[in-house]
């Protein structure tokens, strides 16, 4: 939430233009191990070393699920799956510290194969209690290529940085205060391209009224100097905004409380077109984004081709987390969505807290109008269970309320959006879908449960 003060602005045309996937090179099929048959943005992803590349693999054990337990005895101990229909058993270690179960100190040396439905892990811990674990076991994935799956995205590989606090690195139209730790875009088509503003601790504003800001192959983090946890503040009134291919690192730990984490590594206050593609933000203690804007016009938001990992990872005085969220002020402005083909995962566990902590996917008109738009292709995922289990079989120790979090409250609209072929492994969140009441005329077709390979919609998810 923000304070906003209504303006008014002409009427303007908008056009939303989608960049067009490059041919199919030979080299592209081998990077692009889907194909091309959906459309997705593997062919124009940046280089580099993809980041989750065994997360999604079918009938194998992709990750372990692990509560610690107490009791057990110190050091590595095997593990091997039994039962689950696997036809090749899956085999690792997972280390023991302090008489608990690490719930991130282990590997999997085997996934496995063939498994119809989630095996049971065997290993000999000692006389502990309280320890579990375990398996994901999908039997459906995205059958296009999912950003940091099969492609890499963020700041690209190799790429020389350049430090924003020497002025003569910057372009001309930006400016660097010391005093506010700040690189200042103050006029029209002004490319930021190849800086590390994690190191000095250096963050961006653009100046309202601007148009062809490009923000690209960066490096964000949080830190001191940050406005409200923001790294990159955009102005009411702008135009055409592009932020690509960068990596915002939130350096949250999972419930450490409040501190110089990112709240909200993008704060986006415009209208136009807002694309927001290939970028790859993690372990933030709220949001990557929050999209709103504080003129009464309308604001085209794509987002696209992005990897959303570990968000809100704050446990105490933070605001509920969510990859991108919509906030209005009460201007009851309106908001176009894009948001296709991105890839959200929370794998943090263990929560301590009886409270609802994360929706990986907001789709919510906040005192703001939604209008059509899409929600399609995207893959979304709190992978478990963990801790105390519900009769419904979902986990009482809410890590995840819920996958999608989408309608209207606070005075906001919503009408007319498509929810569409989204993939989602709901298993540490308490439901797939959560509504708020009263929006209209929204649509839900081939949306996907992995772990079953069944149709997942609000109205039935098995």
């Amino acid at each position: 939430m923000w304070p906003m003060t209504c303006q008014r602005f002409g009427n303007i045309a908008l056009i939303l233009f989608i960049i067009g996937l490059s041919s199919a090179a030979s080299t592209q099929e081998i990077k692009c191990p889907r194909g091309y048959y959906y459309t997705d943005g593997c062919a124009n992803a940046p280089s580099g070393t993809v980041q989750y590349p065994h997360l999604l693999r079918k009938q194998r054990v992709n990750l372990l699920n692990i509560n610690p337990g107490s009791g057990y005895t110190d050091g590595l101990h095997s593990w091997v799956s039994q039962g689950g229909g696997c036809t090749t058993p899956a085999t690792g270690t997972v280390r023991v510290v302090g008489g608990q179960i690490s719930a991130t100190d282990y590997t999997i040396t085997n996934h496995g194969a063939g498994c119809t439905s989630r095996p049971t892990i065997v290993a000999s811990l000692g006389a502990g209690a309280g320890g579990r674990i375990v398996p994901t076991v999908y039997q459906k994935r995205p059958p296009w290529n999912v950003p940091g799956v099969d492609y890499y995205v963020g700041l690209p590989a190799g790429t020389v940085l350049r430090d924003p606090t020497v002025s003569a690195n910057l372009p001309h139209g930006a400016s660097y205060s010391a005093y506010s730790h700040m690189v200042t875009i103050s006029t029209s088509n002004v490319t930021l391209d190849g800086f590390d503003f994690c190191t000095p601790g250096v963050n961006v504003y653009v100046n309202g009224g601007l148009t062809g800001t490009v923000i690209q192959n960066s490096l964000f983090c949080a830190n001191l100097h940050s406005q409200n946890g923001q790294n990159i503040r955009i102005a009411p009134g702008n135009g055409h905004t592009t932020i690509q291919k960068n990596e915002f690192d939130g350096k949250a730990i999972p419930h450490a409380g409040s501190g110089m984490d990112l709240e909200q590594a993008v704060l986006a206050l415009g209208h136009g077109i807002l694309t927001f593609q290939y970028n790859y933000c993690h372990d933030v203690d709220s949001k990557c984004l929050n999209v709103g804007t504080s003129v009464l016009q309308t604001l085209n938001f794509v987002e696209r081709y992005n990897a959303f990992v570990n968000v809100g990872l704050c446990q105490t005085g933070c605001a509920h987390g969510e990859s991108e969220y919509f906030y209005g002020g009460n201007c009851l402005a309106t908001i176009v969505p894009t948001i296709d083909t991105n890839l959200y995962v929370t794998f943090w566990q263990n929560a301590s807290t009886t409270s609802d902590q994360t929706s990986e996917m907001a789709v919510e008109a906040d005192a703001i109008n939604v209008i059509g738009g899409t929600v399609n292709q995207n893959t979304v995922m709190s992978p478990g269970p963990w801790g105390n289990v519900t009769a419904n079989g979902r986990q009482s120790l809410v890590i995840g309320s819920d996958l999608i979090f989408y309608g209207q409250q606070e005075g906001g609209t919503m009408t007319g959006t498509a929810f569409t072929k989204n993939y989602l492994d709901f298993s540490g969140a308490y439901f797939p879908w959560y509504p708020e009441p009263d929006a209209v005329g929204l649509s839900f077709f081939g949306n996907k449960n992995m772990e079953t390979g069944h149709s997942c919609n609000p109205s039935s998810c098995d």
